[in-house]
């Protein structure tokens, strides 16, 4: 145990008993503290709990501060901010879109039922699309907005009530349920990005991953056979079972991008093909699927492209071809963070 300043460094065993021993202790006046604050006992008490998240995060490297209670609460009350903030933008974007549709007089009507199947698949879409958005900003400071994920999200269990026998809104929850669960541990204490290899497993959210498996079986139960939302969902289910990097069934995401590009083809899915194959035999294979891209000028100007195959070039040791990639991947990244992100890379 070393004195940095106004902090104290402990190992991480003994900042979890420290976190245990400051929440047994001071739990309930730091909920009640936030409570007055936002009104809600129920949001205090989840606003606590990430304050306690970041605590485990960060103590271990900048140290216990000399008054603990103070800081989670600190803590937790900037994150009410910051919510209030993310709210208000939503709100903004909400009202305008209002004023959008009154201004174009759109009619609100039922549709026949012979369109259901065809606006079925379009709310889908745009509830997939809204999720993405979330799941990885395209442009902006933040790297993630999860508050459009976790709307798309309730959306989607509202879809769900509506039309409990619709398959394809089960595989499509699964997905994001799935997907989202990994949310905590995808960017560091600084918003940074953190890469999937380097992960805290631990920090995945269990709820969301047993929700997202139950709903990808209520899909299987309907029957009909797996869809393409349905095949994305298997795909993030492999990881979401899988204890780590190494242990992740590899071979069975190959397959599944392999049926998924058969029903859904798509010079993406060929991507994420290659980057599974390139876990589970090689980047040299990865690399022949992904220049077979490059060649087809089918992505051209898309950032992940060149920073898949920075990659590949990356793991075969061919280190300026890599750097290429990367700084390429970098000019056409519209996110500020995924940006810098990315000149890290091809400057190391």
């Amino acid at each position: 145990m070393t004195a940095t300043g106004d902090a104290t460094v402990h190992s991480t065993s003994s900042v979890e008993r420290t976190v245990a021993a400051v929440w047994r202790i001071e739990s309930a006046k730091i909920v009640a503290t936030l409570t007055r604050m936002v009104g809600d006992f129920g949001l205090a008490e989840d606003l606590a709990q990430d304050a306690l998240v970041d605590a485990l995060s960060q103590w271990p490297a900048e140290g216990v501060p000399r008054n603990p209670a103070a800081w989670l609460t600190s803590v937790a009350k900037r994150k009410a901010i910051d919510g209030w903030r993310r709210q208000e933008r939503y709100r903004d974007r909400i009202v305008r879109a209002k004023r959008t549709l009154s201004a174009a007089k759109v009619p609100f009507e039922l549709p026949p039922r012979e369109e259901y199947p065809e606006r079925l698949s379009a709310i889908l879409g745009v509830l997939y699309l809204i999720f993405n958005e979330g799941h990885a900003a395209t442009s902006g400071s933040d790297w993630m907005r999860p508050e459009l994920s976790i709307e798309a999200i309730r959306l989607a269990r509202v879809l769900i009530g509506l039309l409990p026998q619709e398959r394809d809104a089960h595989n499509l929850l699964a997905l994001m349920e799935l997907t989202a669960a990994r949310f905590p541990a995808r960017v560091d204490a600084q918003g940074e990005p953190v890469n999937l290899a380097d992960q805290d497993r631990s920090q995945w959210d269990r709820g969301r991953l047993l929700r997202g498996r139950a709903e990808l079986a209520a899909a299987d139960a309907i029957g009909g056979g797996r869809t393409a939302y349905g095949l994305r969902a298997a795909i993030a289910e492999c990881h979401a079972v899988a204890a780590s990097i190494d242990n992740t069934d590899w071979d069975r995401i190959v397959v599944l991008y392999e049926a998924l590009g058969r029903i859904a083809p798509s010079p993406v899915v060929e991507l994420n093909r290659a980057a599974a194959v390139a876990m589970a035999t090689g980047p040299a294979s990865a690399l022949r699927i992904i220049d077979r891209i490059v060649a087809s000028g089918a992505l051209k100007g898309y950032h992940l492209l060149s920073a898949t195959r920075g990659e590949m070039l990356m793991r075969l040791g061919r280190k300026e071809e890599a750097r290429s990639e990367f700084a390429t991947a970098a000019k056409f990244a519209g996110n500020d963070r995924e940006r810098a992100f990315l000149e890290a890379k091809a400057s190391q």
